[in-house]
């Protein structure tokens, strides 16, 4: 009676696969070299059994038959997967929570439709006209600065008129500064008079206003600051007697004679003063 073996079917496999191919005969050295748990009766009970032979090829262990799925299983997993895959495609177009910018493709009709209007060219443009920053015409369109910017970049006349528009206001101070510091404003006044027969009419005066010591300041400062500016480098060294401060005063007096005899004679060039050695007086 065979000894029950003690070997799994994988190990008898890899026994009678090592015997196969050696040449020599018996039984003793395999279970030596193996270190094999069963006895020299045992193996070859078992080699009797299933025809062991010399020389051949020992049959492979058979594998694990693949667990199959039922065709419904399959199905509804596929019909999920392609529901997942619609879902992250749309989930790509969605616009995201507050934010007032459209996606690249609006004007195609794809996505979120841009806040931008025609219209806002020429409002930009008057709004810089009345002096408004890129901030404050940012909550007057109700929108973020960064829109502004943004609209700067794609809409190119909604950046020129705001070009423009800042361009023109800041000319018109600047005439305006430099009219002020030149005495070159002028205003209309109604005025009472006698008619002569004992009655009085309305005429219109105009009069022109005095040139402004700030406005001057404020357009040299700028102008020529090296000249003009309020810091005045003192040498460390100076003893500031008397003497030196008559000096500096000498000096500024001096300077701002010149000034206002350089500004007198534009003035008289342009027609604005009238010099009194032209004229003939009584």
């Amino acid at each position: 009676m065979a000894a029950k073996p003690k070997l799994t079917p994988g190990e008898w496999l890899n026994v009678r696969s090592r015997w196969q191919e050696d040449p020599r005969k018996g039984f003793s050295w395999l279970i030596e070299e193996l270190s094999l748990p069963v006895s020299d009766e045992a193996v070859r009970q078992r080699s009797k059994a299933e025809g062991w032979a010399k020389g051949s090829v020992a049959p492979q262990q058979p594998k694990k038959p693949a667990t199959t799925r039922p065709a419904a299983c399959i199905k509804k997993k596929s019909k999920l997967g392609n529901t997942e895959t619609k879902l992250g495609k749309a989930n790509q177009h969605q616009p995201k929570l507050g934010s007032d910018e459209p996606k690249p493709g609006s004007e195609r009709g794809i996505g979120r439709p841009t806040l931008y209007r025609d219209e806002y060219a020429e409002q930009a443009y008057k709004l810089c006209l009345l002096g408004m920053t890129d901030a404050e015409m940012a909550e007057f369109f109700e929108v973020s600065e960064s829109t502004i910017n943004l609209w700067k970049i794609e809409y190119p006349e909604f950046s020129e008129s705001i070009a423009m528009g800042k361009g023109v206001a800041d000319a018109a101070v600047a005439e305006a500064l430099y009219k002020s510091a030149t005495g070159a404003h002028f205003i209309k006044e109604d005025r009472a008079v006698s008619d002569g027969c004992g009655g009085t009419k309305i005429i219109t005066m105009e009069k022109q206003l005095p040139p402004e010591s700030r406005a001057q300041s404020f357009w040299l400062k700028n102008r020529q600051p090296q000249q003009w500016r309020d810091k005045v480098e003192v040498n460390a060294t100076m003893k500031l007697d008397q003497e030196t401060l008559a000096m500096i005063e000498t000096q500024f007096v001096a300077r701002m004679a010149a000034a206002h005899e350089r500004q007198r004679a534009v003035l008289i060039e342009r027609g604005i003063v009238i010099d009194a050695e032209d004229t003939d007086l009584p």
